[in-house]
């Protein structure tokens, strides 16, 4: 018997520091989607990557829209690291995977790996990572500290501050759909001054499709659709617009059922929408 409990021991040690040697996947890539509700199950909310940006230090960072209290994110992956944009060409180091537990992230913002250990996500066995974080300036953070838990390839699962406490209960990340994502309520769209680029009306749709969006200045613009393979079927603007709003019409009559991905480039932004016919 003790032999099988050292052997436990070996193993769990074995599987934790796995969890620092391999790479860690953290999903920002536009069209990742995540169903958050409180632990109550009172309230649900959903939460979408629909544009990227290249910020003035030359990296680009997905714009995670807010929800509830929790503000506008822009974070970007960098191997096992995890950075968030703090403004002014400034970023904070917000999570490293390769640490260990108790180990300090960041000092300025706080920022400790609580713990790390393994467990069943959406049916899969996957790592997982505690952080505490505290500080933030601009953020929800700098109220008194959030903690922040991590799954390998599903992104943050859960969040808690003093003011909300919330889990994610499904998430639609590349091709594959977790959980349940049927209450998805869309974020609010961007803040004036920015490119909004609408959801498109209707959705589903069944042969034409009509997809809006706002400039807030003259740009060259790209609008393009892709399928659920990430292959360009069609473009529908590739010129310079003025500012203001523009609306376009997609004929679909051609194409099959399915999801597809129109994709607004302008400004040296990336934003995105997800379309699903229905024929």
């Amino acid at each position: 018997m003790k032999t099988q409990r050292i052997m436990i021991y070996m193993l769990l040690a074995f599987f934790t520091n796995s969890a620092h040697a391999q790479q860690v996947f953290y999903p920002l890539a536009i069209g990742t989607e995540w169903q958050w509700s409180s632990f109550s199950g009172s309230s649900s909310y959903g939460v979408v990557i629909t544009r990227d940006t290249l910020a003035p230090n030359g990296h680009r960072y997905s714009i995670i829209p807010g929800y509830w209290s929790i503000p506008e994110r822009w974070e970007r992956q960098e191997g096992n690291q995890v950075y968030r944009y703090a403004g002014n060409g400034q970023e904070w180091l917000l999570f490293d995977f390769s640490k260990s537990p108790g180990d300090t992230i960041n000092s300025s913002p706080f920022v400790v790996l609580g713990n790390a250990w393994i467990d069943t996500v959406f049916g899969a066995t996957r790592h997982m990572w505690s952080f505490s974080v505290g500080g933030i300036p601009g953020g929800i953070d700098a109220a008194g500290g959030a903690g922040y838990v991590i799954a390998d390839s599903i992104g943050l699962i859960e969040y808690g501050d003093w003011n909300s406490a919330l889990r994610v209960v499904g998430a639609i990340i590349g091709s594959h759909q977790y959980g349940t994502t049927t209450k998805v309520m869309r974020s609010a769209t961007a803040s004036p001054g920015t490119i909004q680029l609408h959801q498109n009306y209707p959705n589903p749709f069944n042969g034409q499709a009509t997809i809006s969006f706002a400039l807030p200045r003259d740009a060259n613009v790209t609008l393009r659709i892709f399928d659920n393979t990430g292959k360009v079927v069609d473009q529908l603007v590739d010129s310079r617009l003025t500012a203001g709003e523009h609306r376009y019409a997609w004929d679909a009559t051609s194409f099959a059922s399915g999801i597809y991905y129109c994709e607004l480039l302008a400004l040296n932004e990336r934003n995105m929408i997800r379309l699903v016919q229905i024929k």
